[in-house]
Order: structure tokens, then sequence, then C-alpha cells
């Protein structure tokens, strides 16, 4: 099953449609993300990766890939509440029209004592992400 089918996607929204509205602050802030078929859901703007892409942009910091919409989706079969409730991720499309999914990568790995910070924070895809591991770069691998 590729990464993409594992979620289940109810709203698709342009970069420029999220980013303005992303906060960063601890309190869990909520905004009302209207679908196009008029289905409103709260999600969440205060994460780490949101953050991440507003502040250092929605390109691989690796290959270039650029993030070209953001998903609205909840996982598929989740059990929890938690996992019920949709989020935002972020994706774009590969040279062969793949969906490659957006992550926070850490630049110096918390296995490596890097801090969950902004500021050792890159917009990397999950193909690179996976490659990179817990090395400070791909090419270290």
């Amino acid at each position: 099953m590729s990464e993409f089918e594992k979620y289940e996607t109810v709203g698709e929204f342009e970069i420029d449609e999220v980013l303005p509205h992303v906060v960063n602050s601890r309190k869990k802030k909520k905004r009302e993300f209207v679908t196009a078929d008029g289905k409103s859901f709260p999600v969440k703007v205060t994460s780490d990766r949101l953050i991440l892409f507003q502040a250092k942009g929605t390109t691989c910091v690796n290959c270039g890939l650029e993030g070209s919409v953001f998903l609205l989706q909840r996982f598929k079969g989740a059990k929890s509440a938690d996992d019920r409730q949709p989020h935002l991720n972020l994706w774009g499309r590969d040279a062969d029209g793949n969906w490659a999914l957006f992550t926070k990568d850490h630049v110096l790995p918390r296995s490596k004592g890097g801090r969950d910070h902004l500021s050792n924070y890159q917009t990397m895809c999950l193909p690179c992400n996976q490659k990179k591991g817990n090395r400070r770069s791909i090419a270290s691998a």
C-alpha cells in the first residue's frame, strides 16, 4: 500500500489557502476548513509541520520536489478519535506522477541530540527523509 493510500481525503486546498492561517502558538488553535462539498472541519493550525512549511517553504531541501497541495486527510481504518480527526498533509507529485508526502525532518536527528525546534527542522519529501534516516544528511548515508 502506498503512503497516499493510507489516507482518506476529505478536502483539497491550495497552499495559499492554508499557510496564511498557520499560527506559531502553544495554544491549540483550530481553524475551520470548508471543503468543496460544503462540509466544515476544525483543523489544528499550530502544528510544527505547518509552522515549518510556512517559515521555510514547501520544497524538499534534498531533491527539490515541490509540495503543491494540502489535502485534508484522515487515516483509513482509524480507531482513535485523534486519528479520525482530519489533518492537513502537504503533497507533491514526482516526475512519474506519484504522490509524495512532505515531512518535517530534523537536521540533527533526535537520536543524536537534535531538538524539536524550528531551527532544527527542514522540509523534506518522505522518500528523501526515509533515505536520510537518523543521519545528518543523505550524502553521509
